[in-house]
């Protein structure tokens, strides 16, 4: 692993366990002492599902051979362990993650899953879901849909859009 990426996870570690920390304490109980987090190094991190995970993402967006099925589901536990709610089991990307460091390493693995054919521009998102220009604009920003971006150009796995249709349909019945 080169050693710019080793610094990014190590990074996104340090943020997942200031986020931790965080978290312990507001649910932190009143009177109880608070015990202190436990500190791995980046090689021990390494080994946790969410280092490997990494690990795969990065490797895959390099050009090794992995399996894309693979790296989806890797890509979709790291967007849920960084992006998650704690009310369901959805997140919300960052509006532009795919301009920091992370974001644009999982964009070149995403971008490697699909045949440019398995892409659609938006003018297709929106004739296939019947809604208005704004509308597919405001779903990227509220992280419902999720483009790749191609050569500056924002596409959409044409399986996402067709996920999300069938998720409106049920919805609505």
């Amino acid at each position: 692993m080169r050693e710019e990426h080793r610094q990014l996870l190590n990074d996104v570690f340090l943020a997942v366990r200031g986020r931790i920390w965080e978290l312990e304490r507001v649910i932190h109980p009143e009177g109880r002492p608070l015990t202190a987090q436990q500190q791995w190094s980046i090689d021990e991190m390494l080994t946790s599902q969410l280092g490997r995970d990494l690990a795969d993402i990065i490797a895959y967006a390099e050009g090794y051979q992995d399996s894309a099925l693979r790296v989806k589901r890797a890509i979709e536990r790291v967007y849920r362990a960084l992006f998650g709610s704690v009310l369901d089991d959805g997140y919300s990307v960052l509006k532009n993650f795919e301009k920091v460091h992370l974001g644009q390493i999982i964009n070149q693995a995403r971008v490697r899953m699909f045949r440019p054919e398995e892409l659609l521009a938006p003018r297709q998102v929106r004739e296939k879901l019947g809604v208005a220009r704004q509308t597919v604009y405001d779903w990227i920003a509220e992280g419902k849909l999720i483009p790749v971006y191609v050569d500056g150009k924002i596409m959409f796995p044409q399986e996402q859009v067709e996920q999300f249709l069938t998720h409106r349909r049920r919805r609505r019945e």
